[in-house]
């Protein structure tokens, strides 16, 4: 069962991987198997879209794809549209995607806001 506290930490882990460059769909996949261990693709792939739910919808992320001539180039779609692109994208596989096959992640200045203010609650003594 997913908590929000496993939310939180996948999340925060995401924002590490993604606060100096773009995360593919492997590394989201990456985090989720950290926190949970090898499990069934499909429910690897109910947690990875519930944590991109909630990146896309708070615009701590934004999604799209890695062209080799200019870098990350976000889709323009809506965060609903875009959850159902790669939805159909991964349910297309039978495997985790291989580094950027489907997606990719990059946070955004709320998302660095919101990483800078974890970061500095985490290191707060109790």
């Amino acid at each position: 069962m997913i908590t929000q506290s496993g939310l939180d930490t996948m999340i925060f882990d995401l924002f590490e991987r993604g606060n100096d460059d773009w995360c593919s769909d492997t590394e989201v996949f990456s985090v989720v198997i950290e926190y949970f261990g090898q499990g069934e693709y499909h429910d690897q792939v109910q947690i990875v879209m519930r944590i991109l739910e909630i990146v896309l919808s708070n615009s701590w992320m934004v999604a799209g794809y890695y062209d080799n001539a200019v870098g990350f180039v976000p889709w323009k779609e809506d965060s609903a549209a875009i959850l159902q692109k790669i939805e159909k994208g991964l349910s297309a596989r039978n495997s985790i995607p291989v580094f950027g096959e489907v997606f990719w992640l990059a946070i955004t200045p709320n998302g660095e806001e919101k990483y800078k203010a974890d970061v500095l609650s985490k290191s707060k003594p109790e």
